[in-house]
């Protein structure tokens, strides 16, 4: 018993002077604006070349500054932590001045 102790301690003891030494935590954040321009056509089942719908002209979206964020996080035993946030929201409003369709609906 009084063997298996000594070893239990000593392996605590090396495992708390090896990880003091060793664990370095690192941290590093960042934020910053991108520049997003949706361009292109969109269609669903497309029959003809008027049941493509274009981004800019017909639905009128519009380019857009949006922010992004990253966190990275340095840890030994879990190396290449990355956390990314980029959100994207697109509004617009538009008309097409002739009939077309979207899958299975007619406009």
């Amino acid at each position: 018993m009084k063997r298996f102790l000594v070893y239990v301690l000593t392996a605590g003891i090396l495992f708390v002077f090896g990880v003091s030494t060793s664990m370095a935590i690192g941290l590093e954040a960042a934020v910053g604006y991108f520049h997003q321009s949706p361009s292109g056509t969109v269609a669903y089942k497309p029959v003809s070349g008027v049941d493509n719908l274009d981004l800019e002209s017909d639905l009128g979206y519009d380019s857009e500054w949006q922010a992004t964020g990253r966190l990275k996080i340095d840890v030994p035993i879990l190396p290449n932590i990355y956390l990314m946030a980029t959100p994207m929201k697109f509004d617009g409003q538009g008309q097409k001045n002739v009939s077309f369709k979207f899958g299975d609906q007619t406009f």
